[in-house]
């Protein structure tokens, strides 16, 4: 039988008493992978791809370049997301250097579950254009079971953005 990862509550329910002895090995490998193996991340390397961007539009961030390390999550960088299929409340931490065709350009970027934005964000100015601007979001969320993390950016002008280097990883805390 596949060792299950499991929510909060689940797991007290199943181990809430043994007084019987019917807390299993499987049980027990449950609680394990719950506690010590739900996470997934998407990077940016070293990329040179631009995606542009209209004013006031916001978009998925794209061209990350690799998946990073995963268990029980499906990162997906050729599509820009990560796929939470365990729901649960996870520590989301996205970081992004990137750059701008045109001068000037105030730049949001927020974390957001099936393309929809939520709170977490940062905001970046890129005043010269190709020179790197760095953000840094950590935020702790509550996601449903099957639901997809990534990225959206919005800037203020027509631009081509370059995701130079970023990564947007969750690990599951409970």
């Amino acid at each position: 039988m596949a060792d299950t990862p499991r929510t909060r509550a689940q797991l007290l329910t199943l181990l809430a008493n043994n007084s019987t002895g019917e807390i299993s090995p499987q049980d027990l490998r449950d609680v394990l992978v719950s506690l010590f193996g739900i996470y997934g991340s998407i990077k940016a390397v070293a990329n040179t791809l631009t995606q542009t961007m209209a004013a006031a539009t916001p978009a998925r961030m794209t061209n990350f370049t690799k998946n990073g390390l995963a268990v029980s999550t499906t990162p997906d960088y050729a599509n820009n997301k990560i796929a939470l299929p365990n729901g649960g409340t996870y520590v989301v931490v996205a970081q992004a250097s990137i750059k701008s065709s045109v001068a000037d350009v105030a730049m949001v970027t927020r974390l957001a579950i099936d393309d929809t934005a939520i709170d977490g964000r940062f905001d970046m100015e890129i005043v010269n254009p190709d020179e790197a601007a760095s953000g840094l979001c950590f935020d702790i969320i509550t996601v449903n079971a099957a639901e997809e993390l990534s990225l959206r950016v919005e800037t203020d002008k027509i631009t081509n953005l370059t995701l130079i280097d970023g990564q947007l990883a969750a690990f599951r805390i409970g």
